[in-house]
């Protein structure tokens, strides 16, 4: 992920999460809607796609979009403060 001004790459972060498998079958559920890619990721161990599963067994899976979500707001308020906004 990039954070970008005028053409200038400002951050980035490349972050590894849980693996998972492609699930022949969309899950019932999406806790986000529009991004579908949650309802087709799929972890067999839990028997649940990514869309399914609660905090706790994402948690275990070393999730790395609750990472990303730390390291955007760290930067956005650091930038905010900066430029005096």
């Amino acid at each position: 992920l990039a954070v970008a001004r005028r053409g200038k790459v400002l951050a980035s972060w490349e972050l590894r999460g849980g693996t998972g498998v492609i699930a022949e079958m969309p899950g019932d559920t999406t806790n986000t809607p529009g991004f579908w890619a949650f309802s087709v990721w799929y972890f067999p161990q839990f028997g649940k796609t990514y869309s399914q599963l609660s905090t706790g067994e994402r948690d275990s899976l070393d999730d790395h979009w609750g990472r990303l979500r730390q390291l955007i707001h760290r930067y956005f308020n650091a930038y905010f403060v900066t430029a005096g906004n």
